[in-house]
């Protein structure tokens, strides 16, 4: 028993509990129900507001580095981590033509601008559908693939903070 046992235990609502579980994505809510079409609505204005008829928006890619440069933990860029994760491709794949690479190219632009600015980035960009539990949130082995990719900045912060 730890030395601080939790006030409150709750179950563990994720039904993978193994990384060897082969996940489908079944878990999905069905193309023509009104979730889905209401996720993917969503995904594709996220998306419009980004790209101009299929073209990044260099101008609002600025102004977020504008805002990076003034981010009130600027100060502590060698030692803070940002993730940077995709939204579900089970959703971008249906979107549009090129949504999923044009959020890919989105991410790798975003990861630039915070590499810039001093801060250890982990972009997952490589997940798949059977990695989220819906749009926007890691299943266990989507969590696995971020924790690998993030293992290496966590060791360049403590080597910066040492």
């Amino acid at each position: 028993m730890s030395q601080w046992p939790p006030r409150r235990e709750y179950r563990d609502y994720d039904y993978e509990v193994d990384e060897k579980v082969v996940r489908t994505v079944k878990h999905y809510p069905a193309e023509n129900s009104s979730m889905f079409q209401g996720e993917l609505a969503t995904v594709r204005a996220y998306h419009d507001s980004f790209f101009k008829e299929g073209v990044l928006d260099e101008a609002r890619i600025e102004r977020g580095a504008a805002s990076i440069r003034e981010h009130p933990n600027a100060e502590f860029a060698n030692i803070t981590m940002i993730t940077l994760i995709n939204m579900s491709p089970y959703y971008t794949d249906r979107a549009g033509p090129r949504a999923t690479a044009n959020f890919v190219l989105l991410q790798k632009r975003r990861a630039e601008l915070w590499k810039r600015a001093g801060f250890h980035v982990v972009a997952l960009i490589d997940h798949g559908p059977e990695d989220n539990g819906d749009r926007v949130h890691l299943n266990t082995s989507g969590g696995y693939k971020l924790a690998r990719a993030a293992a290496g900045e966590v060791k360049k912060i403590f080597e910066t903070a040492k």
